[in-house]
């Protein structure tokens, strides 16, 4: 029946060519369309077409003949109306303009493709697996991923691709050629829409946006993708070890990990990555590239998202804010992080029973761990006495990395002089909690049932806290200790294994296992700032003490170990206890300190 009618159409063509070019020759055209005749076969490749000069622009794919050359680069073109859409990138003439958010194009099909960003119409459907897209192209393009199919293959890699044009893309990465430069940076791409996509970060245009929260993004694939943070849905699962993504593209990169496949090599180092991305961060640190300026200071970065996140300290904006606790942060990552707050504690250890947010806090905590048990010097006294430790007492439990540091240690902690010391210190204290009506037991770590914690240095712990604040405990959900440390101590590196031992023995109770610990601690004597000496009365430094801990509200505790600092020394506001390198146990504390006065 087509054949017939197609026939008729082709005479009727003959006589009415000259009162009406090309009339019937549209129909023929819509005609196949509909009959999905394809008679025209390519004798290379065995691709079919409904019309016969589609096979011959086709042909050029195999001989590689582009005869239509642009004059102003170069350029060249298998066919006549590409070098004409081509022109119009150097006459930067853009007359199709779009009536929702303003935008100009060149080609009035791009601005018809542009504006489904906009009705979010999607009437191309995967018969595969049913997911819907705006272009018919760009579920031609998807449908490769149900089938597999990838007949170009790059001659210097061996990577296959399903388009020729991907392969030619792909093959700029060999060649390094980039004739794409931007006018205000310098900076040169490979591709013309990297080059566009790049001078928004110049304009500061940002024309997609969220109806959710109102994030804007400057491209619309950017929106797509931050759409998927407001749904639960991850329906792209890795078949590995099931995790879900809510991006494909998220869950290929995660595939890597399991095939361990890293195919970007840097030839300065040897160092290899998954991601090209990351390759590139990573040459960077060879060349010692810094294009990225502060204004405001002159620092210089090496990528502009690092600048991005520096800019923030002049600023102070803090836009990113937990709807949980209502703290605010400079940006999304910090946000993240702090979320994990809320959460439930994913990683635990496998000797104490500490739990935590991220995997890397629980890597520094084993790794204190196996920093202990490798300490050599470890003291053998009893807790809290003179006497060498013999089973039935409680033993110190602190080692200490040096010689010098065990014999600081048991001057302070271990002699009569040490220990008068302390216990007077202590007295006074006592006295001023007492005359200001607030509740303490100085036994109540001693007696507390702690149980031995495995992996460490085996036997009984200490972990002996100087007061223990029951009602204040009550009043702000946690456990309340105060450590009067009356020494400016030569080595911080006992102060800060006693927090580390008392946090974990603390975990391996029945009756507190989970609860949140505040330890403030305290030196009632003279303490430096900024190289500056200064010293105070002891009812004075009291009084501070108690003030601090009367102005803490339940908002401001943390889950975990939460650490509090009064008259320790510090420069620019840099705590020293953390800043000794040697002192092995100060990264695992430095980011729990909410307090220092």
């Amino acid at each position: 029946m087509f054949d017939t009618e197609i026939g008729n159409l082709k005479k009727r063509k003959r006589k009415s060519t000259k009162e009406n070019p090309g009339q019937s020759s549209n129909l023929i055209n819509q005609i196949l369309v509909h009959s999905g005749e394809k008679n025209h076969v390519c004798d290379e490749c065995g691709m079919a077409f409904a019309r016969s000069h589609h096979l011959k622009n086709h042909k050029f794919i195999h001989t590689g003949e582009k005869k239509y050359i642009c004059k102003e680069c170069g350029k060249s073109f298998t066919q006549l109306g590409n070098l004409n859409h081509h022109k119009l990138i150097h006459s930067g003439e853009k007359n199709h303009v779009c009536d929702e958010c303003g935008k100009a194009f060149a080609l009035l099909q791009s601005l018809k493709t542009h504006k489904l960003v906009h009705t979010g119409e999607k009437n191309h459907i995967c018969n595969q697996c049913g997911n819907t897209f705006a272009l018919a192209t760009t579920l031609k393009r998807h449908k490769l991923t149900h089938t597999g199919e990838k007949n170009y293959t790059c001659e210097e890699c061996g990577k296959a691709f399903g388009r020729s044009a991907d392969l030619k893309t792909h093959a700029l990465i060999h060649t390094g050629e980039k004739n794409y430069i931007c006018e205000e940076c310098g900076k040169a791409f490979r591709r013309s829409d990297h080059l566009r996509t790049h001078t928004l970060i110049h304009t500061g245009e940002k024309n997609y946006i969220c109806e959710e929260c109102g994030k804007a993004f400057t491209q619309s694939q950017g929106l797509i993708t931050h759409k998927l943070s407001h749904t639960a849905v991850k329906k792209h699962v890795c078949d590995e070890c099931g995790k879900g993504f809510k991006a494909s593209g998220d869950l290929r990169k995660h595939k890597r990990i399991h095939t361990g496949e890293k195919k970007c090599v840097c030839d300065e180092c040897g160092k290899a990555f998954t991601q090209w991305g990351n390759f590139k961060k990573h040459r960077l640190v060879h060349t010692g590239e810094k294009k990225h300026v502060c204004d405001e200071c002159g620092k210089a970065f090496t990528q502009a998202q690092h600048l991005a996140t520096h800019k923030v300290i002049h600023t102070g904006e803090k836009n990113h804010i937990c709807e949980k606790c209502g703290k605010a942060f400079a940006n999304s990552s910090n946000l993240a992080t702090h979320k994990l707050i809320h959460g439930e504690k994913l990683f635990h250890c496998a000797h104490c029973r500490y739990g935590c947010y991220r995997g890397s806090k629980l890597r520094k905590h084993e790794l204190m761990h196996e920093v202990q048990k490798s300490y050599h010097f470890h003291c053998t006294m009893q807790d809290g006495g003179t006497e060498i430790w013999t089973e039935g007492f409680v033993a110190c439990a602190i080692r200490c990395k040096t010689e010098r540091d065990l014999a600081v240690h048991i001057q302070r902690n271990h002699t009569t002089e040490g220990l008068l010391c302390k216990l007077e210190s202590e007295r006074k204290l006592a006295e001023y909690l007492t005359q200001h009506s607030v509740a303490f037991d100085r036994d109540w770590s001693n007696f507390v049932n702690f149980k031995q914690c495995s992996g460490m240095e085996g036997g009984k712990k200490s972990a002996r806290l100087d007061f223990f604040l029951p009602e204040e405990s009550q009043r702000l959900g946690c456990l309340v200790a105060i450590e009067n440390n009356e020494y400016q101590h030569v080595s911080y590196a006992c102060e800060l294994q006693r927090i580390f031992n008392c946090a974990n023995a603390v975990e391996q109770t029945e009756e507190h296992r989970g609860s949140k610990l505040l330890i403030v601690n305290f030196n009632p004597h003279h303490y430096t700032r900024n190289g500056k000496r200064f010293s105070h009365k002891l009812e004075k430094g009291h009084m501070i003490l108690l003030d601090t801990i009367r102005s803490l509200s339940p908002e401001d505790i943390r889950d975990g170990v939460n650490l509090i600092y009064i008259h320790y020394d510090a420069t620019n506001g840099k705590l020293h206890i953390f800043e000794d390198p040697e002192n092995d146990f100060a990264p695992l504390f430095k980011d729990c300190v909410i307090r220092q006065i």
